[in-house]
C-alpha cells in the first residue's frame, strides 16, 4: 500500500520546484534587468570583439579556464557564465553580525517563519536567526542577526547571496536571461542546480561550483548517496533524470533509498507524469511535438545509463564540494575522498575524433601554420588540427607521400610521452608541435630522444611553449624549411610554410558513421538535386548526386547526411569531425590506399564485412543460459552448438520470452522475425542474435513454436530449469517480453520495459525504422565494448590487407617504421615522395576565399537573417527566436545559395550540427543591436553592388 505521506511530500517538492522555474519566465522586465547585468563582452571577448566596432580591445576573458578547450560556441559561453556567476555571488555560512560586522562568533539559534514586510515580499519561508556571542556578552540583550532564505528571484538579484538554493534559483534566471532553455534540477539529498538545452542535449551547470557537463561530481566527487534527481522546466514539463547522475541505479541499496522517498517506483513515476502532463497541456502543438521528440531521446539515454554500473575514467570528476565552509561540508559528507581527489583534472593523452583528411590544394600547395593560440593553433590548409588541451603539447603528423593527409593528432601532458610517440613515427614524416607542459623539469636524456626531429631544440623550461615544423629524420641536416621557436605565454608570432606538390593520389570516399563535420560549406545545390528529393533520397542516390557535383568542384572534400536530411557539403574548414549520438554518416575523400574495400562508401556491407570473433562474455551467458544453444543451420534444420560457437560474430543478444499458447506472442513474433531477418541480411557479421527463452508447457509445443523461428533457442530441458531465474534477473512480468544485451560485457542495452516497444515502433517505419532501432542499440553499448570492437575491426582490416598482398598493410604504416625503406627521402619504389617540395612563407589567406554572395542573392540571405534578428530583439531570452534548422523552408532559401554559409558566419551567426539537423543560430553572446546594424548596412551595400 502506498505511503501517502511520502508521496505527498514528494509531490510537494516538485510543486515547489515548478514555482521556482516558472518565476524565471513570469516577469519579462526581470529577465531584461538581469540581462543588462551579464557582461557579454567580457565573457566572449575573442568573438564579440570581432563583430563589434566599438569593442574595448579585450581579447582574453577574465572568466576563461584551462577547460575552455573542451567547449565551443554556446557551451563555452555557458561555462564562462557559470564561472562569472560563481564570482558574483556571496556564499553565506552565517551572516555577519549587524553590530560588529564579524562572522567569527555567530551561532545559530533558531529558524522561524517570515515576520517583516521585506521577508514576506522576498518569499522567505524560512528565516535563520544567529546570535553574536561576543556582542551579546557586552549587552543586556542578545545581539541577533537574521538570514532570510529568500525564494523571490527578484530579491536575490538584489542580495546576490545565499547557499545552493539561492545560487540555483538566481543562476537559473541568468541562464534564461542569456537565452538558454533552462531546467531547475532538484536533488532529494539537498542540493539544487540547473540544466540547459544546448544543441541537442541537456547539460548540467552548477553555479555553486562553477562547473558544467560533469554529472559524476555529486556521486563520485562529493560522495553523495543519491536517490531522486528531478528536472523541471517552465513550459517544458518534469522529468526524473536520476540515471544521468548515478551509476548505481540498479543497485539494491540505491533502490532502497528511492523507496524511502516515495512509496514505489510506479507511484513516483505517476506523480511526475501527472505534473508533466499538466505543464504541457496548453502548449502549441509544434512545441508539444518537439518536447515529445526530446523526451524520447532523453529517456533512451537515461535507460542506457540505468544499466551502466561504473563511471568511466573520462566521466569521473573527483573533486569534493568547494562551496560552503569545511565544517558544513564535512557535516553533509560532501568533501569527497582522497581516492576521488586523486582523479581530479588529471591530464591524459587525447586524440581528435578524426585523424585523417586529404585537404584541397590551393595552387597545388598545402599550407601548415602553427601559433600559440589556445585553440586552432595548428592549421593544415585551413583545417583545425589542434587538440588544444592546456599544459600539453599538441602533435600532428603529416604524410609526405600523400601530402596533407594527417595521420595523427594528439596532445601529450608530459615530454616523455611525446618523445616515446615520436620514436614510432616513420622516417620522413612531417611533424608539427605546439604547446608546453606544467612539469617541474625535463626528463633525463630528453634532448637525445627529441633528436629524431631535425632542427628541433628544447625551450629553457617545460612551461615555456614551443612551436615546430620539421621532419622525422635519422641523421644529416634538416630541410631548409624547418622552423622552430619557443614562446612565453602569447609573445610569439605564427610560423607559416607552404609545400608544393605536382601530383596527387587517386582518392575514394571513406565512410565515417556516427560522425559529423564541425562546420559545413552548404548543401548540395538545387540544380544537382532539389531539396525535397534530397530529403527522400536513399544513401546510394545521394552518393551518385554528390560525386557528379564533386567532379567539377574540387574544393568539396566530402559530405554528411542522414535520413530525411539534405546532403551537406564539406571543405577544409569542416575538420575535425565530431562524434554524434544521431544517425549521421560522413563521407570524405582519402587516398585509395587508406580506404579499405569494406570502408568504401559504395561497398556492400553484406559482402565486405571483416571476419573476426567478438569476445563473448562466455561465463556470464553460460551460467545464464546453459552450456549450449539450439541454432538453425540450414533452413529448418536445427543443431546444438556450444554457446561460444552459437553466438560467434554477435554484438547484440536479444532474449525473447514467449510461448506458443500466448495470443499477444502470436502477434508479436512475426514482427520480430521481420526485423531479425532484415538485420541479418543487412549486417551479416557482428550483428544481432535472438535467443528464444520458452514458456511453453511441453516439448511438443516448444518444437512446434520454435520451428517457425529463424533464431537460436535455449533447449527446452534447460529452459525448464532456468526460465524462472532468467525472468527474475531481468524483471520479466509477462510475455511476450524482450531484453537486449551487450555480447561483450553482458550489460543490458535495452530493458524489458523498452525493447519490445522499440521493435514494434521500428517495424512500423519499415526497413529504415528497423535499422534505426539497431543503430540506437549499438550506440548504447558500453564505451569499453565499442572501443574493443573498433580495435578488433582495425586489426581485421589490416590483417585482410596484409593477407591479400603478402606485404605489410598500408594501414600499419601510420606509426610504424618501415625497415625496408632504406632512404627516408624516397618511396618504397625508389621515387621521391614529392616531385617538387619546397617551403615558402605564406600570405595571411591560406585557403581559397569563399564564393562571394552579391546582388539579389546577398539581399535574399541578409533579409532572412535580419528577420530572425528582429524577432530575437523583441525577446532576446526566448530560445525559439535563436535557432533554426537548415532544412527549414525559410532558412533553406538562404543557405541553398552558394557562399551563403560563409556570409552568414561572417556576420556573427553559428552553423552547428545537432542529432536532428544542422542549424543556424544567433549566438547567445551576440550584441543584437550591433548585429542588426551590420545587417542593415550590408543590405544597403548589396543593393548598390
Amino acid at each position: 500500500m502506498a505511503n501517502t505521506d511520502k508521496d505527498q511530500r514528494f509531490a510537494a517538492r516538485i510543486q515547489s520546484g515548478i514555482q521556482t522555474a516558472e518565476a524565471w519566465d513570469d516577469d519579462p522586465s526581470l529577465l531584461a534587468e538581469c540581462r543588462l547585468m551579464i557582461p557579454f563582452s567580457e565573457l566572449m571577448p575573442e568573438l564579440v570583439s570581432n563583430e563589434n566596432e566599438n569593442n574595448t580591445g579585450i581579447t582574453d576573458s577574465p572568466f576563461e579556464s584551462d577547460k575552455d578547450y573542451m567547449y565551443q560556441g554556446n557551451v563555452l559561453f555557458l561555462k564562462r557564465l557559470t564561472v562569472y556567476f560563481q564570482k558574483e555571488m556571496t556564499w553565506v555560512n552565517q551572516p555577519p553580525c549587524r553590530n560588529c560586522k564579524s562572522t567569527e562568533h555567530m551561532k545559530a539559534q533558531e529558524t522561524r517563519g517570515p515576520q517583516s514586510q521585506e521577508e514576506h515580499e522576498g518569499q522567505a519561508n524560512r528565516v535563520e536567526v544567529f546570535e553574536c556571542q561576543a556582542c551579546s556578552s557586552n549587552n543586556a540583550e542578545p545581539v541577533v542577526t537574521t538570514f532570510p532564505r529568500y525564494n523571490s528571484v527578484r530579491k536575490l538579484l538584489e542580495t546576490k547571496s545565499g547557499r545552493c538554493g539561492e545560487y540555483a534559483n538566481l543562476f537559473g534566471l541568468h541562464c534564461r536571461a542569456a537565452g538558454f532553455e533552462t531546467r531547475y534540477v532538484s536533488d532529494w539529498t539537498d542540493h539544487v542546480w540547473v540544466e540547459v538545452w544546448c544543441g541537442s542535449e541537456w547539460i548540467m551547470a552548477d553555479g555553486c561550483e562553477g562547473i558544467i557537463q560533469e554529472p559524476s561530481i555529486y556521486e563520485h566527487g562529493w560522495g553523495k548517496k543519491l536517490n531522486y534527481v528531478v528536472a523541471i522546466q517552465a513550459g517544458g514539463g518534469v522529468a526524473d533524470v536520476t540515471p544521468r547522475y548515478t551509476r548505481k541505479y540498479n543497485n539494491p541499496e540505491f533502490q532502497e533509498r528511492r523507496r524511502q522517498v516515495a512509496s514505489s517506483e510506479a507511484v513516483s513515476d505517476q506523480i511526475i507524469r501527472r505534473f508533466h502532463k499538466r505543464m504541457i497541456q496548453n502548449l502549441p502543438t509544434k512545441r508539444k511535438e518537439e518536447l515529445n521528440r526530446r523526451q524520447r531521446i532523453e529517456e533512451a539515454q537515461l535507460d542506457k545509463w540505468k544499466n551502466i554500473t561504473e563511471w568511466s575514467e573520462a566521466e569521473k570528476h573527483g573533486q569534493g564540494r568547494i562551496s560552503g565552509s569545511l565544517e558544513w561540508r564535512i557535516q553533509r559528507n560532501e568533501v569527497g575522498t582522497n581516492e576521488n581527489s586523486m582523479t581530479k583534472n588529471k591530464a591524459s593523452s587525447v586524440a581528435l575524433s578524426v585523424e585523417q583528411f586529404y585537404p584541397y590544394l590551393t595552387d597545388r600547395s598545402v599550407s601548415i601554420a602553427v601559433s600559440p593560440k589556445p585553440q586552432a593553433g595548428i592549421l593544415v590548409s585551413g583545417a583545425n588540427c589542434d587538440v588544444g588541451q592546456p599544459h600539453c603539447i599538441s602533435a600532428v603528423v603529416v604524410d609526405d607521400a600523400r601530402l596533407g593527409c594527417i595521420l595523427q593528432s594528439r596532445s601529450f601532458p608530459r615530454w616523455s610521452d611525446l618523445a616515446a610517440f615520436l620514436q614510432a613515427v616513420p622516417l620522413g614524416r612531417i611533424v608539427v608541435l605546439k604547446g608546453n607542459t606544467d612539469e617541474d623539469a625535463f626528463p633525463e636524456n630528453l634532448e637525445n630522444q627529441m633528436g629524431v626531429l631535425g632542427g628541433f631544440y628544447l625551450p629553457d623550461e617545460p612551461s615555456e611553449g614551443v612551436l615546430y615544423i620539421g621532419r622525422r629524420i635519422s641523421g644529416g641536416n634538416p630541410p631548409d624549411w624547418t622552423r622552430c621557436t619557443t614562446y612565453k605565454m602569447k609573445e610569439c608570432s605564427e610560423l607559416l610554410v607552404e609545400f608544393c606538390d605536382s601530383s596527387r593520389s587517386e582518392t575514394k570516399l571513406r565512410a565515417e558513421p556516427k560522425r559529423v563535420p564541425n562546420w559545413i560549406l552548404g548543401r548540395l545545390p538545387e540544380s544537382v538535386m532539389p531539396l525535397q528529393t534530397q530529403l527522400l533520397a536513399t544513401d546510394a542516390q545521394k552518393r551518385v548526386a554528390f560525386l557528379s557535383y564533386a567532379e567539377t568542384n574540387p574544393s568539396v572534400l566530402g559530405y554528411t547526411t542522414k535520413n530525411n536530411c539534405p546532403v551537406y557539403l564539406m571543405n577544409n574548414s569542416s575538420f575535425p569531425f565530431l562524434e554524434t549520438p544521431g544517425d549521421w554518416a560522413t563521407f570524405h575523400f582519402l587516398p585509395e590506399i587508406l580506404v579499405p574495400e569494406c570502408n568504401d562508401a559504395a561497398a556492400d556491407p553484406t559482402t565486405n564485412a571483416p571476419n573476426f570473433d567478438v569476445p563473448l562474455e562466455e561465463n556470464f551467458f553460460s551460467v545464464l543460459l546453459g552450456p549450449s544453444l539450439l541454432l538453425k543451420t540450414n533452413g529448418s534444420e536445427t543443431a546444438t552448438l556450444p554457446i561460444l560457437d552459437a553466438l560467434r560474430h554477435t554484438r547484440l543478444i536479444g532474449l525473447y520470452f514467449s510461448a506458443h499458447w500466448c495470443p499477444p506472442c502470436k502477434k508479436f513474433t512475426p514482427m520480430l522475425i521481420e526485423a531479425y531477418e532484415h538485420l541479418k541480411a543487412s549486417f551479416v557479421h557482428h550483428g544481432f542474435e535472438i535467443i528464444f527463452v520458452s514458456s511453453d508447457r511441453s516439448t511438443a509445443e516448444f518444437n512446434q513454436y520454435y520451428a517457425s523461428m529463424p533464431w537460436a533457442a535455449v533447449p527446452y530441458d534447460e529452459t525448464r530449469m532456468r526460465q524462472q531465474g532468467i525472468s527474475m534477473q531481468f524483471g520479466v512480468r509477462g510475455i511476450p517480453a524482450m531484453v537486449i544485451l551487450d555480447a561483450i560485457s553482458g550489460q543490458v542495452v535495452s530493458s524489458i520495459e523498452q525493447a519490445r516497444n522499440e521493435v514494434s515502433q521500428g517495424c512500423s517505419r519499415g526497413d529504415t525504422g528497423i535499422e534505426a532501432t539497431f543503430h540506437s542499440w549499438i550506440s548504447r553499448l558500453p564505451t569499453e565494448s565499442r572501443e574493443l570492437f573498433d580495435l578488433l575491426q582495425i586489426s581485421a582490416l589490416e590483417g585482410a590487407a596484409e593477407d591479400a598482398t603478402n606485404s605489410p598493410s598500408p594501414m600499419d604504416a601510420y606509426l610504424t617504421r618501415n625497415a625496408e625503406l632504406a632512404n627516408p627521402w624516397t618511396k618504397a619504389d625508389g621515387t621521391p615522395p614529392l616531385k617538387n617540395l619546397k617551403a615558402n612563407m605564406l600570405p595571411n589567406e591560406r585557403i581559397d576565399p569563399p564564393a562571394l554572395v552579391r546582388g539579389d542573392d546577398a539581399k535574399i540571405v541578409l533579409e532572412i537573417v535580419l528577420k530572425y534578428v528582429d524577432n530575437a530583439l523583441l525577446e532576446p531570452w526566448n530560445s525559439k527566436f535563436r535557432t533554426f534548422k537548415m532544412s527549414n523552408r525559410i532558412v533553406d532559401k538562404a543557405t541553398r545559395i552558394q557562399g551563403s554559409v560563409h556570409l552568414i558566419c561572417s556576420l556573427g551567426m553559428l552553423v552547428t550540427p545537432t542529432t536532428e539537423d544542422f542549424v543556424v543560430s544567433i549566438p547567445l553572446w551576440a550584441d543584437l543591436d550591433h548585429l542588426r546594424a551590420s545587417l542593415t548596412k550590408a543590405l544597403a551595400e548589396s543593393g548598390r553592388s
